[in-house]
């Protein structure tokens, strides 16, 4: 859904998504191939590794 949304309303450029699940990694990788800022704020503990490993948490690299 989330996907699906900003593929027809593209009026912003930054989406912010409060989740660790590592469902979302293929969603937010292909909305940054599309040039969306994606956020991702998640709890430190237990964030999925495909979220750790690839994206950023208020610009500070999660390891």
């Amino acid at each position: 859904d989330m996907l699906a949304y900003a593929m027809d309303h593209s009026t912003f450029d930054i989406i912010l998504l409060i989740s660790g699940d590592r469902d979302f990694a293929y969603v937010i990788s292909t909305l940054r191939f599309r040039m969306y800022k994606v956020i991702v704020m998640a709890p430190s503990i237990p964030v999925a590794l495909e979220l750790r490993h690839q994206f950023l948490l208020i610009g500070i690299q999660l390891s």
